[in-house]
């Protein structure tokens, strides 16, 4: 009997054990789901100063009727889909947390599927996790209400198209991430770089962005809305929050020119948007030195789009607390690439948490020394990245 029984225990274990790797994917997603959940309770002040408020005033114009107008600062998807949450009887506070979680799981599995296209040696789950796991990723979500695993989940998907050489599909989810967020922008100018390299993108894929990004917008198009809607509410972000100054909340290089005064914030956010612009032009210049359609690699679309990115959020002015989530993923993307930037990962996501904290619970930071420790991450990221896929070209990983 006790023999019979320990058969069915191996026979158990080796069934368990060949299946492990979608054992341990439910495993995951479930947890991922449990700790999320344990969040959900908690009303942060922008949920009860803003997405509350515009809730109530979307079920007050009668839901999707309310369609009709501008409420909040979101574009036509996001505020479609807050129409639709007056229509279910449960809390709106954790109907906004639970579809950016929703979307938390979405970016996890598509970042695991992207690392994958240039290392084909790491591990589905072990990626699908550390996402899942990230600090700033699960309080942006089920903490803060905030729903930028939307459009970080549909940039991964555009880039992971762009890997497997569909520029199409590729430049349909930009769009469609575009529609979502302004903050798209901050990967944008790589693939302008890419279109210069790269000999099977060319300039009609920039205008599926503006094609997509405006079928997006239709159902706001029927309720009334005009053309320039999509134009008109990114513009009013830009002007939204001049009065905090160059700085809000996210340790940057605006940081040092913070206590200019109000009245020299024009000049002030025009040199810094220009120099941004100047590092990306003389960046961009040492890479179309190196790097041609022969050459270019997975490897090397990742290492540009995180430069890229990394360069718009350490000089840009007005960046705020959340703005940094991108270059999170972007960093974890590359130290799967190159296991120096695990550092540079580890000290942005903890710069982004401590933006945060202070956002969400109080905590006070000294914010030009956070900012040197930044910028310092900043000039030691574009070394790796000029050591390893310029310099040196480095083999892609997906070669066994």
């Amino acid at each position: 009997m006790v023999g019979k029984i320990m058969g069915i225990e191996r026979n158990l274990i080796s069934y368990l054990l060949k299946h492990r790797k979608i054992l341990i994917f439910g495993i995951i997603t479930c947890l991922g789901v449990v700790i999320r959940l344990c969040l959900f309770k908690f009303r942060s002040g922008d949920y009860d100063i803003y997405l509350s408020t515009w809730y109530e005033q979307i079920r007050e114009l009668g839901g999707i009727k309310a369609l009709h107008f501008q409420v909040g600062d979101y574009g036509v998807p996001y505020q479609l889909i807050i129409d639709l949450f007056t229509y279910i009887p449960i809390n709106n506070l954790y109907l906004y947390k639970a579809l950016s979680s929703l979307f938390d799981f979405i970016l996890a599995f598509y970042s695991a599927l992207l690392c994958k296209q240039f290392n084909k040696k790491i591990d589905f789950n072990v990626i699908y996790g550390i996402i899942l796991m990230i600090p700033t990723v699960i309080l942006n979500s089920a903490l803060w209400a905030q729903c930028d695993s939307i459009y970080c989940s549909f940039v991964c998907i555009s880039l992971y198209y762009l890997m497997k050489n569909k520029p199409l599909p590729s430049f349909i989810f930009l769009g469609i991430a575009f529609s979502f967020k302004l903050q798209t922008i901050f990967i944008f100018p790589a693939y302008i770089l890419f279109y210069l390299i790269k000999k099977n993108i060319s300039c009609v894929h920039f205008l599926i962005i503006l094609v997509s990004m405006y079928l997006m917008n239709i159902p706001g198009f029927i309720a009334g809305r005009d053309l320039l809607t999509p134009i008109k509410v990114y513009m009013n972000q830009t002007n939204e929050y001049k009065q905090y100054g160059l700085n809000f909340n996210y340790p940057n290089f605006a940081s040092i020119f913070n206590s200019v005064g109000r009245h020299y914030f024009d000049s002030f956010s025009k040199f810094l948007v220009i120099f941004t612009i100047l590092s990306l032009v003389v960046i961009y210049t040492i890479v179309l030195d190196k790097l041609d359609d022969t050459n270019l690699e997975a490897i090397h679309i990742i290492a540009l789009s995180m430069i890229t990115v990394f360069t718009m959020v350490v000089l840009l002015p007005s960046m705020h607390e959340r703005y940094g989530y991108l270059l999170d993923l972007m960093l974890l993307f590359s130290a799967v690439i190159d296991k120096r930037y695990i550092l540079s990962f580890f000290v942005m996501s903890m710069v982004s948490l401590i933006a945060y904290s202070k956002t969400n619970f109080g905590l006070q930071y000294p914010l030009v020394f956070i900012s040197v420790i930044v910028l310092s991450t900043y000039v030691y990221s574009c070394y790796i990245a000029y050591d390893a896929f310029i310099c040196r070209q480095v083999p892609s990983l997906k070669k066994e």
